[in-house]
């Protein structure tokens, strides 16, 4: 492996000649209580998005609605 490839030592590997599939995670690789705790992560994430995403919009609109006050 050259110097300035990088390494990731978290995937095993087949032992078949040419090395180059990775093997499947075994039954039960991670447990119950990991397995919510990534669900729960990945919700949050998005529902901080989606509410960022409307702060935006609703931004953009409270900052047009002066003007369209002032021209009616």
């Amino acid at each position: 492996m050259s110097e300035g490839t990088p390494r990731t030592p978290a995937l095993a590997r087949d032992a078949g000649p040419s090395g180059d599939r990775l093997r499947r995670a075994p039954e039960n690789f991670l447990s119950r209580e990991q397995i919510t705790q990534v669900s729960r992560g990945r919700r949050d994430f998005l529902r901080s998005s989606f509410l960022a995403a409307g702060a935006a919009l609703t931004g953009t609109a409270a900052s047009a609605s002066p003007a369209l006050a002032q021209s009616v």
